[in-house]
């Protein structure tokens, strides 16, 4: 990843970070760079001029949503759909969401 600097106002170099395949960041990429922004400022200073946030970021977001789907699948496994849940779409996609939503917040707690 090349970079590159723009001036500012007052005289100072400011990188132009640009996003690795010119993909944005998701939901998990973008708050785990927020809080590493907010948490560790010189290690959020020091990705941003090394040209590494952007990777950072897309990393931990891949990564929990990896997670995700682990947590979802072992939470289907170990409460699996009755006979009943199964042949109802609507209750079905109620529980499966269920499963995903807490699976969010575990991986949440884990990862960021």
């Amino acid at each position: 990843m090349k970079l590159t600097y723009q001036e500012n106002q007052n005289g100072q170099l400011i990188p132009q970070v640009e996003y690795p395949e010119n993909q944005p960041l998701g939901r998990f990429g973008s708050i785990a760079v927020e809080k590493l922004k907010e948490e560790q400022p010189a290690e959020y200073q020091m990705k941003l001029m090394q040209g590494e946030l952007m990777t950072y970021g897309h990393t931990i977001d891949k990564k929990v949503w990896e997670r995700v789907a682990a947590l979802a699948e072992q939470m289907e496994q170990q409460n699996p759909l009755t006979l009943e849940e199964q042949q109802n779409l609507e209750t079905a996609t109620k529980i499966r969401n269920n499963y995903r939503e807490q699976a969010i917040e575990l991986a949440m707690s884990e990862l960021l």
